[in-house]
């Protein structure tokens, strides 16, 4: 009788690993059915990396999101533990990027060992730290070499318990350390047995540029996180101030001085990296990058505190399934003063009413007294229409209330036509930006004129809600209308609504990375040329 195949799936988080995420991908599909990997603004080529393992077929799941500077490595993990139940883990493996599961005591197969794990305990292994003679940075399959494994005095290898966690543990209370060192339930820690042979390899560090970047940006996120004083991840603290004092090489804890040579090859298949061309790394452009992002979380918390409020429209034209997916996205969203109304046919509404997951009003736009009532009842500040079709990220409202606040136009209507990944890039500098103020009548005559998605673009304006009172007509006459006519919305804002065609705007691009752009960054590998959304955008304006 054939022993019934059980689901491993590990969990995993990078950022600015792309010297290392494909020899991980690829030695960790030896023993894994699946990997759930949460990509925490990677800026240096792991995206791209990804995109080409996933155009090949392999059992990989990412999930993408902008540099998040109060970053809560347990928290997270805790969260890919349960996508993973979601995926029918059988057993769940969290491992960082750095970390490559082997077995050095005997023949016995990395995935024969975890058979054993029950689906209702946790086993911890053993971390060890690696090292590898020379600097690495990418070139080739990282355990296909000769290693180093660091040591105590004693000759002992360094000991730091990592968990690994059957399916069955994954539930309401459960969750994992900092650092998945152990696992609890209720905030109690749940009683573990050793697994023998297994530890994991640990190639913390790998060449001085990588080992500062994820210095500063460790330290970094974890002060935002739990302040300076934190005694959590204080090995980061050290090494970060080893940074300060001028010293910008490995400084390696505990006094191990003792590197103990292993040559990996004897317990790893091979494997051929393919992408190393797509790696990339600038300390300088890493440090700016998340300097950024710090300083923009800062500036959209003054923002917040002003608690200017907005309110939602979302049309719904019957799609339960679409409704699902706004309202998600709304719920997710990092700006806390809204309000949400779902606007959609009389034969819709009690359906609406019953799948509401958090508060929101609902509005029978097919009758006339119906849709004069809302106007009274709009009470934000401004307006956000949110269309059918279209996706947002979680800082979207924020960035467009913050640009709106603290930049002081004089005319508030910002239009921010972005192009593209919205969850990765969205709070950086763009590579491709134009911001300019132009008359708003001019600007319609443009408009007008061109073949430009009106569409994107009102999911991308912040309405004064003086404004939106003025143009309402031409919102119900559009959004009635068979098919939406969003020449006639913006006219209405732009030149019919509350005299403002003599009025300056702000209009706020922004490039940001899609499938279109994918396209085209792999037509000017092959020498063709196409052009740039900024000289598009210069045409018009």
């Amino acid at each position: 009788m054939q022993p019934e195949k059980r689901k491993i799936i590990v969990v995993t988080i990078t950022r600015i690993e792309s010297d290392i995420i494909e020899s991980f991908v690829r030695h960790t599909l030896t023993f894994a059915d699946e990997i759930i990997i949460y990509d925490n603004g990677s800026t240096d080529g792991t995206q791209e990396i990804l995109d080409e393992l996933c155009a090949e077929g392999l059992p990989l799941v990412v999930q993408r999101q902008t540099g998040n500077v109060e970053f809560n490595h347990g928290e997270c993990m805790t969260c890919l533990c349960f996508a993973a139940r979601k995926h029918q883990a059988d057993l769940i493996v969290p491992l960082d990027v750095d970390e490559f599961l082997v077995n050095t005591a005997n023949t016995t197969s990395v995935k024969e060992i975890l058979a054993d794990i029950k689906a209702d305990e946790v086993v911890i292994i053993p971390l060890v730290e690696y090292k590898l003679p020379q600097e690495y940075h990418g070139e080739s399959f990282l355990p296909w070499h000769e290693c180093l494994r660091v040591c105590t005095t004693t000759g002992e290898c360094n000991f730091s318990p990592k968990c690994i966690v059957g399916g069955g543990m994954v539930k309401e209370g459960f969750s994992l350390a900092q650092g998945c060192h152990y696992a609890m339930q209720q905030g109690k820690k749940l009683p573990y047995r050793q697994l023998p042979f297994l530890h994991l390899a640990h190639f913390h560090y790998r060449s001085e540029v990588r080992y500062q970047a994820k210095t500063i940006l460790g330290w970094l996120g974890t002060v935002c996180k739990y302040g300076l004083h934190t005694l959590i991840c204080d090995y980061m603290k050290k090494n970060y101030q080893h940074m300060l004092d001028g010293c910008n090489n490995y400084v390696n804890q505990g006094g191990k001085i003792l590197d103990e040579s292993i040559d990996l090859r004897g317990f790893c298949s091979s494997a051929e990296v393919r992408y190393a061309d797509l790696i990339k790394v600038n300390l300088l452009r890493t440090v700016m990058e998340e300097a950024q992002l710090l300083a923009a979380s800062y500036v959209a918390e003054k923002a917040k505190r002003t608690e200017t409020t907005v309110d939602i429209l979302v049309p719904f034209w019957g799609v339960q399934e679409e409704l699902s997916r706004i309202l998600s996205q709304i719920d997710k969203q990092t700006y806390p003063w809204w309000k949400l109304w779902v606007l959609c046919l009389s034969d819709a509404v009690p359906e609406i009413q019953a799948k509401g997951n958090f508060s929101f009003e609902v509005v029978d736009f097919s009758h006339t007294a119906a849709r004069e009532q809302l106007w009274g009842r709009l009470a934000g500040d401004y307006t956000f229409w949110f269309m059918p079709g279209r996706s947002i990220t979680r800082h979207h409202i924020s960035q467009l209330v913050t640009t709106v606040l603290m930049n002081g136009y004089k005319w508030h209507l910002v239009i921010m036509q972005q192009r593209g990944r919205g969850d990765v890039m969205d709070r950086l500098v763009p590579a491709d930006s134009v911001f300019a103020h132009c008359n708003a009548g001019v600007f319609w005559q443009e408009f007008a004129s061109r073949d430009w998605d009106g569409a994107a673009a009102l999911q991308n304006t912040l309405i004064p809600s003086k404004l939106q009172q003025g143009a309402r007509g031409c919102f119900i006459e559009a959004l009635t209308s068979p098919v939406v006519d969003y020449q006639k919305i913006w006219r209405g804002l732009l030149t019919d609504s509350a005299d403002v065609s003599e009025q300056e705007i702000c209009l706020f691009f922004y490039r940001q990375e899609t499938v279109a752009d994918r396209l085209y960054q792999q037509a000017a590998r092959e020498n063709r040329r196409a052009a740039t959304f900024s000289e598009q955008i210069m045409k018009i304006l």
